[in-house]
């Protein structure tokens, strides 16, 4: 836990270093870890799962996952919008 509060953000530098190939994650990637509570109804099926491997734990979450997409984004146009009368009934 101390450690995950000195270096709540983990840059590709560090994800890199100890991840299963190298250059995984881009110099812009990164995970930004918080501790954050679980719904005790949550908690309790966690634990109902793991009854017999029961550790002492504490939740975090990855706030922030930025990875970069092989897909390309496109520019589009302005949107379209109409207005219509709200309660109005038009006929055709």
């Amino acid at each position: 836990m101390r450690e995950l509060e000195n270096t709540p953000i983990l840059h590709a530098s560090l994800l890199n270093q100890h991840g299963p190939e190298p250059d995984t994650f881009a110099s812009n990637e990164s995970v930004d870890l918080i501790m954050e509570t679980i719904p005790i109804l949550d908690m309790g099926a966690i634990w109902e799962v793991a009854r017999h491997h029961f550790q002492v734990s504490v939740p975090y979450t990855a706030r922030m996952v930025r990875i970069d997409s092989a897909v390309e984004l496109t520019e589009a146009g302005p949107v379209q919008t109409r207005v219509f009368g709200a309660g109005k009934v038009v006929e055709t």
